[in-house]
């Protein structure tokens, strides 16, 4: 078996047991996954693996094997509002380690969304309510007393990205 090269560089690897997520809301445990490297002379032997509060720093685990192209590392100390980043690297089955990959990086948010409610009353007496919720959307809740053309009570609702949608009540 004639093999002079390393594998090639892992493709992508994503933070989070599936497709890439931005943030996690665990003090202790912080998971990844990654395309398989190629290497067709040799094959893949394992993969490594650390994560670190910095791309390609390994601060937080040092490198750690795997025959998976997936990690969970738990019993972790993370800090809330910190960022932490995957480095994974292949090894071929002579013992060559391919250059390391990183993820784009992960926000520990472990805050709970708040939600607050307001009511006031429209100029027409009837009543408004407005559900204010952080996060991606904020809903708004519109109650009117009554249709005006059939008389039947109604409730209106509007995402913040402008999507409105109306229901009969």
């Amino acid at each position: 078996l004639i093999d002079v090269t390393p594998p090639e560089k892992i493709a992508i690897v994503n933070d989070g047991p599936g497709i890439d997520v931005d943030s996690v809301n665990s003090l202790t445990a912080l998971s990844a996954n990654w395309v398989p490297a190629v290497e067709p002379e040799s094959g893949i032997k394992n993969y490594w693996y650390a994560i670190g509060s910095a791309q390609g720093a390994i601060d937080v685990v040092a490198w750690s094997s795997t025959t998976l192209t997936s990690a969970v590392a738990s019993g972790l100390a993370l800090t809330p509002g910190s960022h932490y980043y995957f480095s994974v690297k292949a090894e071929n089955n002579l013992g060559m380690v391919a250059e390391s990959a990183y993820s784009d990086g992960v926000v520990i948010d472990t805050i709970t969304p708040t939600a607050s409610i307001k009511i006031w009353p429209d100029l027409d007496g009837a009543s408004n309510v407005t559900v204010l919720k952080t996060g991606r959307y904020i809903v708004e809740l519109q109650i009117n007393e009554e249709n005006k053309v059939s008389g039947i009570p109604t409730l209106e609702y509007r995402l913040s990205d402008g999507n409105k949608i109306g229901l009969s009540i």
